[in-house]
């Protein structure tokens, strides 16, 4: 898969309706049914796709068509023939080290074409931050990573872009499975190529979300 740093774009504003109320901590906890069944509804939607705006019962063992639902999304109900708020997505990207240095690719991309960056990318469904971050790395450069710890959750909206974007950015460490091996270039299309670089003299001009962490003081080394 592509990097996650290889096509980002930025905010978008978000838009529900008033028309569904969640039910509250307090109202769940003192356990009404109505308050549940909104829940169950919210976190146990229809699994197939031809039954997600019919409603069925069963009638003598077969299934009977009895009404339509209008869609549901997020537990908030979707006007007929409105515009699909955006969500925000989940990133998983990995400070692969080596000694004091991390792997940097230079981009190529539409969006801060040229900086340099972490090797990383989505998050897929049923995948553990670890499974992504080994899968991911393989992925773009070949290399098999070990020791894979999480360090740190951010908050991203990306403003660039024709296609605005918010991201959960899950921030990771690991080392090299086998130290002599060398990282090569899976992706010619949105990378330059994958080299080391020492902490203490990084490359410029950086993704802006990797330079933001440098400001804030942060480094991905293990504190002995």
């Amino acid at each position: 898969m592509a990097s996650i740093f290889h096509g980002l774009g930025g905010q978008r504003s978000l838009t529900t309706s008033n028309k569904f109320q969640f039910p509250s901590c307090k109202t769940l906890s003192a356990g009404s049914a109505r308050s549940f069944s909104q829940l169950s509804s919210i976190l146990h939607p229809p699994t197939s796709f031809a039954d997600r705006n019919i409603f069925k019962k069963q009638v003598n063992g077969e299934s009977k068509r009895v009404g339509h639902l209008r869609p549901v999304i997020c537990g908030v109900e979707k006007e007929a023939g409105s515009v699909e708020a955006p969500v925000p997505r989940v990133g998983v990207v990995v400070f692969v080290l080596k000694g004091k240095s991390v792997l940097l690719g230079r981009r190529r991309a539409t969006i801060c074409n040229s900086a340099f960056a972490l090797p990383g990318g989505h998050l897929e469904f049923g995948e553990s931050f670890e499974a992504c971050a080994a899968r991911e790395v393989k992925e773009e450069t070949g290399l098999d990573i070990d020791n894979i710890e999480v360090l740190k959750v951010t908050n991203d909206l990306f403003h660039e872009g024709a296609e605005p974007s918010h991201y959960i950015m899950i921030l990771l460490r690991a080392v090299l499975a086998n130290p002599n091996q060398l990282p090569e270039n899976l992706e010619p299309d949105k990378c330059d190529g994958w080299d080391w670089y020492e902490w203490d003299s990084l490359p410029r001009p950086l993704f802006w979300p990797l330079e933001k962490l440098l400001q804030d003081g942060f480094h991905p080394f293990l504190i002995v």
